[in-house]
């Protein structure tokens, strides 16, 4: 993903309200949501987004700490006494003890320290460092982003197939309510015997259960969408898309060669094996000696009053090198070293593994979907073949050439064809959506 589109989905995060207020329905009527629209909101309104969002700027500024080490700094204090007693000095003087009080009743100090580090072997690595965990926490947080577009991906899918679920058990309905009718009227007129009537009355009344299951199973799949998706629950959403088959392409060494250039967590863990590398060089520069110039301005004064004049006032400057030569501290330095370079070499051990992983992702996304695009073309003609079964069925049933058993069965393969066939589509393009985000992309 480009920086500019993070940089537009992070301040849309802030405030998603301007984005949507257009989009918000009026009452009553229907939010129309195509896959595209579900996404981006998704993107905007998921609470994971925001928290990666929130971990990146930790980190920018964990990496502006870094880079304030090789800055100056620069620290002022002022004091004021007020003597509400003056102190004494006592000295002797012929025998006898006399005492003397010193100071003024007020008394001010002006402080004024600058402390440059001039040669400090951590600083440059310390910098670096920082700058790799930037990067290392964005790109996670563009990891993050293709997780939550699956998630809406895999929610508005999962309501079409439920949607689709609907259309089959009403067809189912409807099917049993016409040959039910059917059966009343050769009753009527004494060609279908009472348990012919009985049989229909029962397979009507069977494919209830299922409409009735599959209405709830499309009421839940609204609620995870739009609970993922961040539309309130109580507001009627209508889908703009519907299953459908779109062809991939790409082969599968393709499908791995973008992975692995693109996958925002396999460049974050990259980043991360600089960042344990670099920690180890600043390790080991703590036991390295550092030089600091340190500047210091003071000004005094004591008076009577509250606010002297300013023949009152002294002051004084200093300029300081400091050396800081580390000769012994314990081994402790080493050790910090030795655990540095472990974390090291268990992050290019972890990148290794997560190369593998990865690869391994996308083959199985990739042949699963060859394996749902083969089924997508195995059901593409069958529910047109079951159709017409089942119109020479019921033609065959008014005619009375045929028995209700037949018809039966004409209409079970009919309400299976278009099972199946909505059931291959969802997986066509669930897989599909699957290797998208194995790839990396959003």
């Amino acid at each position: 993903m480009r920086y500019h589109r993070l940089v537009l989905l992070a301040a849309m995060a802030f405030c998603p309200g301007i984005l949507w207020a257009q989009d918000v329905p009026s009452p009553g009527a229907s939010l129309q949501l195509t896959v595209d629209q579900a996404v981006e909101r998704a993107l905007v309104e998921n609470e994971q987004t925001r928290i990666a969002r929130a971990d990146v700027d930790r980190t920018e500024g964990q990496a502006r700490e870094a880079l304030a080490r090789a800055l100056p700094t620069i620290d002022g204090t002022y004091r004021f006494v007020r003597n509400l007693q003056r102190p004494s000095i006592f000295f002797d003087q012929g025998g006898e003890t006399q005492q003397i009080a010193i100071g003024n009743s007020t008394e001010h100090d002006f402080d004024l320290t600058f402390e440059q580090p001039v040669v400090d072997f951590s600083l440059g690595s310390a910098i670096s460092a920082a700058r790799h965990g930037t990067a290392a926490s964005i790109a996670r947080y563009e990891r993050t982003l293709s997780d939550v577009a699956l998630d809406a991906r895999q929610a508005y899918y999962a309501a079409l197939r439920g949607a689709a679920g609907v259309r089959v058990a009403e067809n189912a309905v409807e099917l049993a309510r016409r040959r039910l009718e059917q059966v009343q009227l050769f009753f009527d007129v004494g060609t279908a015997a009472e348990f012919d009537l009985l049989t229909a009355q029962v397979a009507l009344e069977s494919a209830r259960p299922d409409q009735i299951r599959a209405v709830n199973f499309l009421r839940l799949a609204h609620n995870e969408l739009k609970r993922v998706t961040g539309i309130p629950f109580d507001a009627p959403v209508e889908l703009a898309d519907s299953l459908a088959y779109v062809p991939s392409e790409i082969a599968l060494q393709d499908a791995v060669a973008r992975a692995q250039a693109q996958r925002a967590d396999l460049i974050a863990e990259r980043q991360t094996v600089e960042l344990a590398k670099e920690i180890v060089d600043v390790e080991r520069s703590e036991g390295y000696p550092r030089l600091s110039l340190f500047l210091n301005l003071n000004r005094r004064a004591s008076s009577e009053e509250i606010w002297p004049e300013d023949r009152d006032f002294t002051q004084s400057a200093v300029a300081s090198l400091a050396l800081d030569i580390p000769i012994f501290d314990g081994r402790r330095t080493q050790g910090r070293t030795l655990q540095a370079q472990a974390d090291h070499v268990a992050a290019i051990e972890r990148l290794r593994g997560l190369e593998k992983d990865i690869e391994l992702e996308v083959m199985d996304a990739w042949q699963s979907l060859q394996a749902a695009d083969e089924g997508v073309r195995a059901t593409s003609a069958t529910v047109g073949q079951a159709q017409r079964a089942y119109d020479i069925a019921s033609v065959r049933f008014r005619s009375g050439l045929s028995t209700q058993l037949e018809l039966d069965e004409a209409e079970q393969n009919l309400i299976d064809a278009q099972a199946v066939a909505a059931e291959a589509l969802y997986l066509h393009m669930l897989a599909r959506a699957l290797l998208e985000h194995a790839m990396g992309e959003i």
